[in-house]
């Protein structure tokens, strides 16, 4: 009876099915094979394993002694283990023989044009490996450089893969694989999840649920790469976002699905290359996965993987990885090494050496020896488990089941080689959407509708008289059906074909069937703001009683030709007075401890080593160093009168450059001073904007600015501004629903002293020149 009490304690709690250890290890299918089969590891410390690729029927890649039996093997073998995988499946552009979209605005990878071609591919990936792959997890972070084309061409792109998924998954005989955006079980293998966004939810992700994105996930997933004090904010912003969707009146008659949470990458963002070869940054690290491992078990996350189990020192930027190169790798792994801490005794007689470091129970506050110290240094990982990896390997258990005294009577054992359920369902988040359809919308713009992606829109620019700018398209149809489809839709408010009447548009599409359908948008030229286009069509199947629906949906701005500045307001136009709220709720703020401490600089807030001089125009932002903690750039924020705001419309505009003053040299990795180690690595010098608001949360755009000598232009709306790391990360997560507190720059040169200059800055509403 005591045990029959604590089994019922454990399941009531939710905590015993949860997600042991996950880790994205940065590797492919065979690495992690021989890492993780070979060494024994089991599901007990290691569940899930993020793995980049498998080989596809038909071509063997990059690998020529990879086929895809092999790799089946290797799945077999990994399962066998009890270790679940996670395949990223991301192609680039040459990948696509049908052609990709052309590149207007920003980096990453494209879609190819002709969507059945990834459906294809994907339909052929499931249907060789379905019966071995836990889940699949499509492309990577489309809200920031990963990905290049707008959110709705990677909704139309998604959704061609997910079907793709769902058909193969079909065919290789999946027991307990439900249809794609049936009510889910949580037996069943092969699970098809959404791509991570990189940054908390914003504009590019509710454009995401616009065209219907959440129908075709089985499992929420996100990315964090911020503050730990912070994470509990990032989790909390995307269930609200997610429930706002599920609420709104359309959706609240669609039957309430369960999607377990997958956090496919969490990693420590603030090791540069001298502080991963130290006692401390390591500790650093140590810390912020503690902290996150903790709430992860409090959150019930289903699926959360590390980033990364490999020695990995991006960009010469920044090192993520939990395996820590061995002492006489790191010179070639950093192209430098530090000197390291001589070996001394610990506490009871113990130290732990990894990576030519020696570690002491006192370094992780600790008063004794603790079992998972064991594990640091561990062998056997192309490299030395660091502290972080060994907390994460030996406490991945969430400590609810400690206390009920089990362990894992109730999974089943090691080596069964069966698929397990994804979750207990007790940390799963609900979401009302439609069922997902087989027909796809898509868009290709023409060359007068200008893709800009940080503006989650199509930029028009043929003009139409006086009061319209117009651009042309085509709206693409797909039936990914193996039946025939009839497609029934009216035309939205700025949006109508080409050559047919704006009524009733009704087509019938047969099966694999894309259709080109001629369309041309149109805007107001009076006012540079967006215009939402949602398209949501009705579809019917033979013999199916209920219609289904398909989403599109994007915003349009007019060219901005003839427009003016109305309303401005110039930040050099009030005082450290007018300020004084905000000034006082800023320097209160609490701080992450890997935040450095701001101070008072006239009307400014600056890390020490940054002075701010006031011109006629502007400001010149002085940099003689860096505030030298936790690899953070230098920073000048500039405190907003309480009633400052930016409404829909208004863009925040300045001129911008970064110039080295007399005498600068360059910053060097290797620099025992903190201080004049370069943050931005082989990217050079770079910058960020910011607005914080009240609640210390970080809004703007993505890519980062790249200054140099030569001026450029900013310019963006407030409608554009999304939540970024690292700042606050706390709902509300909109932009509009906050108050703004400040105007903040981040600056990360590569060369000391220099100087940061800012030209003509403003917010102000652009309108028709003449207009009231």
């Amino acid at each position: 009876m005591i045990f029959l009490r604590f089994l019922w304690v454990g399941l009531a709690s939710g905590a015993l099915l949860l997600a042991r250890s996950g880790f994205d290890t940065g590797m492919g299918l065979a690495d992690n094979r021989d890492i993780f089969v070979s060494r024994g590891v089991t599901g007990r410390e290691v569940e899930w394993i993020r793995i980049r690729a498998v080989a596809e029927s038909g071509s063997e890649g990059d690998h020529p002694t990879r086929v895809l039996e092999t790799d089946r093997q290797a799945l077999r073998d990994l399962r066998a283990s009890g270790v679940r995988t996670c395949v990223i499946l991301r192609w680039g552009d040459e990948a696509w023989k049908t052609g990709f979209r052309v590149r207007q605005q920003g980096a990453g990878v494209r879609a190819p044009l002709d969507l059945r071609e990834a459906f294809e591919r994907t339909r052929r990936l499931a249907a060789s490996y379905g019966d071995l792959v836990d889940a699949w997890e499509i492309d990577n972070e489309p809200d920031i450089g990963f990905f290049a084309d707008n959110a709705d061409v990677f909704a139309a792109y998604y959704k061609a893969l997910a079907l793709g998924l769902a058909a193969g998954r079909a065919e290789a005989g999946v027991a307990g694989g439900p249809p794609l955006g049936s009510q889910l079980n949580y037996t069943a293998p092969a699970r098809i999840l959404m791509a991570a966004p990189g940054l908390p939810p914003g504009p590019h992700f509710e454009q995401l649920l616009a065209n219907g994105y959440l129908s075709y996930t089985e499992g929420f997933n996100y990315h964090h790469y911020g503050f730990a004090m912070d994470y509990a904010g990032v989790y909390a912003s995307f269930k609200d976002a997610m429930g706002q969707f599920s609420g709104r009146s359309e959706n609240r008659d669609y039957p309430a699905r369960r999607l377990p949470v997958f956090l496919t990458e969490w990693g420590y963002s603030l090791l540069d290359g001298y502080e991963a070869q130290t006692v401390a940054g390591r500790v650093r690290q140590w810390a912020y996965f503690r902290d996150v491992t903790t709430l992860n078990h409090r959150l019930r996350v289903a699926a959360p993987m590390a980033f990364v189990a490999m020695p990995y020192y991006e960009q010469g930027m920044k090192e993520f990885g939990l395996v820590m190169p061995a002492a006489d790798q790191r010179a070639a792994h950093y192209g430098f090494a530090v000197a390291a801490r001589e070996d001394a005794q610990g506490m009871a007689g113990k130290s732990y050496s990894a990576g030519g470091m020696v570690f002491r129970p006192e370094d992780f506050g600790a008063t004794q020896p603790e079992p998972w110290m064991r594990r640091i240094g561990e062998t056997g990982w192309r490299g030395e488990a660091s502290p972080a990896l060994a907390w994460l390997l030996t406490h991945a258990t969430p400590e609810a089941d400690y206390a009920a005294g089990l362990r894992w009577p109730l999974r089943k054992p090691a080596g069964a080689g069966e698929p397990r359920p994804a979750s207990s369902g007790a940390g799963d988040w609900t979401a009302r959407t439609p069922a997902a359809s087989p027909v796809v919308l898509d868009m290709a713009p023409g060359d007068d509708a200008l893709a800009v992606k940080s503006y989650q829109g199509y930029w028009l620019r043929t003009p139409s008289g006086d009061e319209a700018w117009t651009g042309q398209a085509k709206l693409v149809l797909y039936n990914f059906a193996a039946r025939e489809a009839r497609l029934r839709f009216n035309w939205p408010q700025g949006m109508a074909p080409q050559q047919a009447d704006e009524g009733v548009f009704e087509a019938t599409l047969a099966a694999g069937e894309r259709r080109e359908i001629p369309v041309r948008f149109s805007v107001s030229a009076r006012v540079f703001e967006p215009s939402a286009v949602n398209l949501a069509a009705e579809v019917q199947f033979a013999g199916q009683p209920v219609a289904q629906t398909t989403y599109w949906a994007s915003r349009f701005y007019p060219w901005p030709k003839g427009l003016a500045a109305k309303d401005r307001k110039d930040f050099t136009a009030f005082s450290a007075r007018d300020a004084s709220d905000n000034r006082a709720r800023l320097l209160g703020r609490p701080l992450a401890p890997e935040e450095p401490a701001l101070i008072e600089q006239g009307r400014w807030l600056v890390t020490p080593g940054v002075r701010v001089e006031d011109t006629p125009n502007g400001w010149r932002i002085h940099l003689d160093r860096l505030p030298g903690v936790g690899a953070r750039p230098s920073v000048a924020e500039l405190p907003l009168p309480k009633d400052w705001r930016m409404p829909v419309g208004t863009m925040l505009s300045y001129d911008y450059r970064l110039t080295p003053l007399e005498g600068a040299q360059e910053l060097r990795s290797d620099s025992t001073d903190a201080g004049l180690r370069p943050l931005g690595g082989r990217f050079g010098d770079m910058a960020e904007s910011y607005i914080r608001t009240e609640n210390g949360n970080l809004f703007s755009t993505v890519p980062r600015l790249m200054p140099t000598e030569t001026w450029k232009r900013y310019n963006q709306n407030a409608e554009n501004l999304t939540l970024h790391f690292l700042g606050r990360t706390a709902p509300p997560w909109r932009f509009l629903d906050n108050r703004p507190a400040a105007l903040v720059f981040f600056i990360r040169p590569k060369q000391l002293p220099a100087v940061f200059e800012v030209r003509d800055p403003h917010i102000a509403s652009w309108v028709k020149a003449g207009r009231e």
